[in-house]
């Protein structure tokens, strides 16, 4: 009997799968402290005295870099006059930056990026890795109008998908990385440019707007390709 049972207690022992370790995910209100800093308003000028409002994040603190997206720098083919940061003047770049040359902003519809530079600097944000289907993500970004305050909600990862988001430019079909919201409202006006993070605070994607998916209303985001092509090439 006592042989019987050692080789069950042997065989239970072997057969039993090991247990992966976790990685502590903050909770939401650390997270918000932890990437608040780094995420700000952005105010596009059409016009001395007309605008509109968009997020942008820092992706490089010595050299005061900002992403945002391409469409908060014009709207129905109307360029903007200037651009500010928290009050601070901010300017599109195009050239060169150290090794790397960037041709942002660009009239790429499906990358829909660009990056501003500016004196007033910020905490950057770090690229995290590929993302994956039914990762656990937050994304964060300001809400129109001039009473804005920093919104952080909670999704997932889905499929991303070829679909029609009604772009600023043209209908056509373009592929966006796609996640869930917490409600159809989640994703508003001013909140495009915000970065979409991984429960632990990094970047895989940024928000570009949203679609209706079988029904549902979901956020849409650049692509993670798009958003490495930048961040892992940031000068020292």
């Amino acid at each position: 009997m006592k042989v019987l049972l050692s080789l069950l207690v042997s065989v239970l022992l072997i057969t039993t799968p090991a247990t992966a370790p976790t990685v502590d995910e903050p909770s939401l209100a650390t997270l918000t402290n932890r990437v608040s800093k780094s995420i700000v308003p952005l105010t596009v000028f059409l016009s001395e005295t007309d605008g509109l409002y968009c997020t942008a994040f820092s992706i490089s603190e010595s050299y005061g870099l900002y992403l945002t997206t391409y469409h908060c720098l014009e709207s129905e083919g109307r360029r903007a006059i200037r651009w500010e940061i928290e009050g601070h003047p901010a300017y599109p770049v195009q050239g060169f930056i150290g090794d790397q040359q960037y041709l942002f902003p660009n009239q790429n519809v499906e990358t829909d990026l660009a990056v501003l530079v500016s004196s007033f600097k910020r905490p950057a944000l770090l690229l995290g890795s590929v993302p994956h289907v039914e990762d656990k993500i937050v994304f964060a970004g300001y809400a129109g109008g001039h009473t804005r305050h920093l919104q952080i909600n909670e999704g997932t990862v889905m499929q991303p998908t070829r679909t029609f988001i009604g772009d600023w430019r043209t209908e056509q079909l373009i592929t966006r990385a796609i996640f869930t919201m917490g409600s159809p409202h989640s994703v508003r006006g001013g909140n495009s440019g915000g970065p979409i993070l991984t429960a632990q605070g990094k970047v895989i994607s940024m928000i570009a707007g949203t679609t209706i998916l079988h029904g549902t209303s979901v956020g849409c985001g650049v692509l993670y390709g798009f958003i490495a092509r930048i961040m892992a090439n940031l000068p020292a």
